[in-house]
């Protein structure tokens, strides 16, 4: 599989031409805090990313005010909240962007705390505003 939009609801994927590819955390009406949604997409995405042969290098960003305020537990979209989540899951998302054999840079504005300051520290590169 590939990394394509199409296949993502709260990360926005943006491929450029050279290369390039840009993973939005996309909620940020609730300063992008990950919900059980994105929590399982962000044990995929690296995968997506390995796999694309036009992607060389990811930059991992966020949208609006906060790169990443943490788990949301407040359960209000829909799914199982953060707190239905599996270890082995987490698990995932750490192993995953350890792994990645292409850079992956974070693009860390605002707020990042909990998971979001995990995942951004994950990084190879992480630039801070």
């Amino acid at each position: 599989m590939s990394l394509q939009q199409e296949n993502y609801s709260t990360l926005l994927i943006e491929k450029r031409d050279n290369g390039v590819a840009i993973v939005t955390l996309n909620r940020p009406d609730r300063l992008n805090a990950v919900n059980g949604a994105m929590h399982h997409e962000l044990a995929r995405f690296t995968r997506d990313a390995e796999a694309d042969r036009d992607v060389r290098v990811v930059l991992l960003a966020a949208a609006g005010r906060a790169f990443c305020a943490g788990g949301d537990f407040g359960g209000d979209s829909g799914d199982s909240g953060a707190g239905g989540l599996s270890l082995e899951e987490a698990r995932q998302i750490v192993d995953h962007i350890l792994e990645l054999r292409k850079p992956i840079i974070s693009a860390v504005q605002g707020y990042a705390m909990g998971l979001g300051a995990t995942i951004s520290l994950l990084c190879d590169v992480v630039v801070a505003g």
